[in-house]
């Protein structure tokens, strides 16, 4: 039996209470920057590399996440961005003419892919140590 388990169980919840809303979305915010900038360096287009960011838009929906990919708004220009992440089938206009289709070229995914596990594992670590931090300066 582990003695004094029942006082750090409480020591820790009453440090994660003292933990704002805003501490653990920097935390987050820093750890999701290397999957920008990967997906950034694996766009197709520059006008898509430089819509990829943190979406911002609603953002008090949010407390606690951090929305990342292409942005439409602000003066960006990541609207097409989704044709090239997935392709598309082969394309007519209304009057029958051919515009081909588009073959995916994957960006965001593969960032996602190579950054998930480091961001899985760092944000609660780094959580953990905010609030063993927050309750050894009380």
């Amino acid at each position: 039996m582990i003695t004094g388990l029942q006082e750090v169980l409480k020591a820790l919840t009453e440090a994660g209470k003292a933990i704002t809303d805003q501490e653990v979305k920097k935390i987050v915010r820093d750890e999701a920057m290397a999957m920008i900038i990967t997906a950034q360096s694996k766009a197709p287009s520059q006008d898509i590399r430089e819509s990829i960011g943190f979406i911002e838009k609603n953002e008090n929906k949010f407390t606690k996440t951090v929305l990342i990919g292409p942005r439409y708004y602000g003066g960006h220009r990541g609207q097409l961005a989704h044709t090239f992440e997935y392709g598309t089938q082969q394309r007519f206009t209304k009057d029958g003419q051919d515009r081909g289709f588009i073959e995916a070229r994957p960006f965001m995914r593969p960032a996602l892919d190579q950054h998930k596990t480091n961001i899985v594992t760092n944000v609660p670590e780094r959580i953990l140590k905010l609030a063993v931090d927050t309750y050894n300066n009380k």
